[in-house]
């Protein structure tokens, strides 16, 4: 994400030869990376923050501008179960090795470059479960477009229902959610406030994130904890927040002493 704010910043135009792949060190986007960095040629960097096409979703300061934001009178509220991640390494690995197989079956290099009708299509030359994997990403890929379009047409309504979409498949198809949150997904949209909610995270454990009319942010939160606590008979941390602006530079007027 900072990648291409520093190309933006420079007035060098970002465009897809410019994308950076693992271990690539011979591209334009190599090239133009270490020129914005101000790294000589011959000098390996460590590494390099890059990004994908969806770049704008992710970096709040870029979606702003392009009017992806979240209205003022909705806050994001981060919901922690109190259950944390056990030794689930090789969960991760099958999930990513059911990508590949898919990949292999549709023909394509990466699933964003496959669609729902092309795994429909393919459906009988994949295993059920890399069929099921494939689908979640596919549609997630999917869902966030149109969330970004929900998000400029001031569509917050849209926008929660597409969370629980996205819940419903990274429960159900890429089978990585949890009972704790399940439950307390479950326990904030039974809330009339919550326009919303999803795990978020790698899974199995961890946290879930809604979107919630501000008016009633503090009401959801105590219910929201105590259905939880009934449910479950563990403690919940509810964070109430707002998107806002990152770290930044600011140029301050006036004198200052130190």
């Amino acid at each position: 994400m900072g990648f291409v704010e520093s190309l933006v910043a420079h007035e060098i135009e970002f465009h897809e030869s410019m994308t950076i792949r693992a271990g690539d060190t011979s591209d334009d986007g190599y090239r133009a990376a270490l020129k914005v960095l101000s790294v000589p040629a011959d000098e390996r960097p460590t590494a390099l923050v890059c990004c994908n096409d969806l770049v704008a979703i992710g970096c709040y300061k870029a979606a702003n501008q392009l009017g992806l934001r979240i209205p003022d009178d909705v806050s994001v509220v981060v919901l922690d179960t109190g259950t944390r991640r056990g030794l689930v390494d090789s969960q991760y690995n099958a999930r990513r090795a059911d990508c590949e197989a898919a990949c292999a079956a549709l023909g394509v290099k990466a699933l964003r470059d496959a669609t729902l009708q092309l795994l429909d299509e393919r459906r009988a030359s994949l295993s059920e479960t890399a069929f099921r994997r494939a689908r979640h990403v596919i549609s997630e890929n999917e869902r966030t477009m149109r969330a970004a379009e929900a998000m400029r047409r001031g569509d917050v309504d849209a926008l929660g229902l597409m969370l629980g979409e996205s819940h419903r498949s990274l429960r159900d198809d890429y089978e990585v959610s949890s009972p704790a949150l399940d439950a307390i997904v479950d326990a904030a949209t039974a809330h009339p406030a919550c326009l919303g909610a999803r795990m978020t995270g790698a899974g199995f454990g961890g946290c879930a994130v809604a979107l919630v009319r501000s008016v009633e942010a503090a009401d959801f939160a105590r219910r929201t904890a105590d259905r939880y606590r009934d449910q479950t008979g563990f403690d919940a941390v509810v964070h109430v927040c707002r998107a806002t602006d990152g770290a930044a530079v600011e140029r301050a007027a006036g004198d200052f002493a130190y």
